[in-house]
């Protein structure tokens, strides 16, 4: 009896390709860095396109797709995770906590933009999480979006 193979499974190729997908969802709802207020936007986009796995997002999609979901209508909400790893990672970097002056090899984003303009782009980023959900706005999406907005209040 011939025995039929199927391909490995690629787990880092599955994770890029995720990766790819989000930054391209971030780039198209985001504003373009030109956008005004500039200064802001270009903060914003140094910090959420600085690298890094993108395994938070990608493990959302996962979850999406394990439970019969595809992976279009869970690409706002991936980003929304996104944003508050992000806003996170500028908050945790700022002097205040741990005056970090680096964060994947690049200088933090306080360090390039100054500390006041950092915290206006974290709570900008935070705030994106809002417009993220709002694209979809399924009984479960709205859900999701008050129960962070109440663990954050």
């Amino acid at each position: 009896m011939a025995t039929v193979r199927t391909p490995a499974f690629d787990l880092n190729d599955w994770v890029q390709n995720r990766a790819r997908e989000v930054d391209a969802a971030l780039d198209l709802f985001l504003p373009k860095a030109t956008a005004k207020p500039a200064t802001i936007h270009k903060a914003m986009r140094y910090s959420l396109f600085a690298g890094g796995k993108r395994m938070r997002p990608a493990l959302l999609l996962a979850a999406a797709e394990a439970c019969g979901g595809t992976i279009g209508p869970a690409l706002p909400l991936a980003c929304a995770v996104e944003c508050i790893h992000t806003y996170s990672l500028i908050h945790d970097d700022l002097p205040a906590m741990d005056n970090d002056d680096f964060r994947r090899g690049r200088p933090t984003n306080h360090k390039v933009h100054g500390e006041a303009l950092a915290i206006l782009d974290a709570h900008q980023i935070n705030a994106g999480v809002t417009v993220f959900v709002s694209i979809k706005t399924d009984k479960h999406s709205l859900n999701w979006l008050e129960k962070f907005h109440t663990a954050v209040a």
